[in-house]
């Protein structure tokens, strides 16, 4: 029975995923569009669906995100931006998932699971970079999962994540590859000293799984192998893929140039450049001091805390909002990991340091959608 009643209550997390992306579509989902970047993966999408190679036969970022775009826009029979939408949002829906399962991990409490899955939602923007923003969560989850039970086919899976993460992303194959090797070697040394060089061979055949799909395109596709190292040495020459901006530490804003409204917003989004890595390489000092009996119990934060590493990068590499949010979803989770460790007597804490989350949510992104 109990096996039965865990099954039935794994479902609450979908379901409430569900749910909040379909409310979030049918409020937005017909408003406005942005040609410049929601129109640059619309028209990645409606190419590849015509049979056109990404990166080979136009300017695109890896194939991953226009292949699931264009399945979805063939399964739905039309290529309009609605279409693409609603194949980004399916996306979208597994990302959140992927979060209030992780969550799982330190609460039960479906009344706390609500507004934890809203504040996911809210960061899940701009709505053009819900790939991005999904992968980071479902690296928690995965990472998580690891954590565990660290077996050899849970490294084999991690390792296919990190392909299928690299397949929509370069970037993502490069931060993830960094937070699952981090993650190896801190389970090994810290939870379960043996069989590392096996682990990460088993870790390493995922990998290539996880990746096959791309390594296929290169070996098969022709011409694509040439564009797609030409993409590569045009990064490397470039040295980045974004353009900087100055970090807007929240001491160096000009608060008397703006309304109070916006000086508010420019204030906590300037505070949470500060609390990115200071989060980080705090929990990472504690993690390190901490034994083993004390770890077993902080697997999600342990999770969180390696995957949200090396994807600070994202954040500071254009300091803005946007990039931030890519950033922020492994904190957003260590966060609400160590507020559901406050003992339940102090459920009123809990429920002000949810509530103070969701204000600062939706504090930041106070107009963006205008733009």
């Amino acid at each position: 029975m109990n096996t039965i009643s865990d099954r039935v209550k794994i479902l609450v997390a979908p379901l409430i995923s569900l749910v909040l992306v379909t409310i979030s579509f049918l409020i937005q989902g017909h408003l406005g569009i942005n040609l410049s970047d929601e129109g640059y993966l619309w028209y990645g999408a409606v190419r590849t669906l015509a049979g056109e190679i990404p990166i080979r036969d136009f300017q695109s970022y890896d194939p991953g995100r226009y292949l699931w775009a264009a399945s979805w826009m063939g399964i739905f029979g039309d290529d309009g931006i609605i279409s693409l939408r609603k194949s980004v949002a399916i996306f979208e829906f597994l990302g959140i998932t992927g979060g209030l399962l992780a969550l799982r991990r330190v609460t039960r409490s479906y009344s706390v699971m609500l507004p934890a899955g809203i504040i996911l939602l809210l960061w899940m923007w701009p709505r053009h970079k819900l790939f991005d923003l999904s992968i980071s969560v479902m690296a928690v989850y995965v990472a998580v999962l690891l954590i565990e039970k660290p077996t050899l086919p849970r490294h084999f899976a991690a390792g296919a994540f990190v392909g299928f993460a690299a397949f929509f992303g370069r970037n993502h194959g490069l931060y993830n590859f960094t937070a699952f090797l981090l993650v190896i070697l801190f389970v090994w040394f810290k939870l379960s000293k043996s069989k590392l060089p096996t682990r990460l061979a088993a870790w390493g055949a995922g990998i290539v799984l996880g990746y096959m799909p791309m390594l296929m395109m290169i070996a098969f596709v022709p011409g694509f192998g040439g564009a797609f190292w030409d993409s590569l040495v045009f990064i490397v020459r470039y040295g980045s893929t974004n353009i900087f901006l100055p970090i807007p530490w929240p001491w160096t804003i000009p608060y008397g140039h703006y309304g109070t409204i916006d000086a508010i917003r420019l204030a906590i989004v300037g505070a949470l450049f500060v609390v990115l890595p200071a989060f980080v390489f705090s929990s990472l000092l504690y993690l390190s001091t901490r034994k083993e009996n004390t770890l077993r119990n902080n697997h999600l934060l342990i999770a969180a805390t390696f995957v949200g590493l090396p994807y600070m990068h994202y954040a500071f590499s254009r300091a803005d909002i946007g990039h931030l949010a890519h950033s922020i979803f492994p904190v957003l989770l260590g966060f609400l990991a160590v507020t559901f460790k406050i003992p339940t007597d102090a459920k009123h804490i809990r429920s002000g340091v949810v509530a103070f989350l969701l204000l600062l949510t939706c504090s930041p992104k106070t107009g963006q959608f205008r733009r």
